[in-house]
């Protein structure tokens, strides 16, 4: 059951996060928007990114920088199901830009 809360609410935080990376590349050329990065976030209590690991680079240093960033403006993040609240603060997220 608690699975299906966290990817429920990890969804969730993804759309919330895209919206910011939206915004970032919205207008940008197509090349850009084919690139891809994998990073790591780590949310602190009061749902703040706290740190972005990137874990594969796209290749194109000044996007990964850039999409970071975007990462980081989420901040806060909407609040996590109670159930699953102390794994997403613990584990933190996986996704891929």
């Amino acid at each position: 059951m608690h699975s299906l809360d966290r990817n429920a609410y990890q969804k969730n935080v993804r759309a919330y996060i895209e919206a910011q990376v939206d915004a970032l590349i919205h207008g940008r050329s197509a090349t850009v928007m084919t690139k891809r990065l994998k990073i790591e976030v780590m949310v602190d209590s009061n749902r703040n990114v706290v740190t972005v690991n990137i874990l594969q680079s796209s290749g194109d240093e000044v996007f990964d920088r850039s999409l970071l960033e975007a990462v980081k403006k989420a901040s806060p993040l909407p609040a996590p199901p109670c159930r699953v609240a102390e794994e997403v603060f613990k584990e933190g997220f996986l996704f891929e830009f």
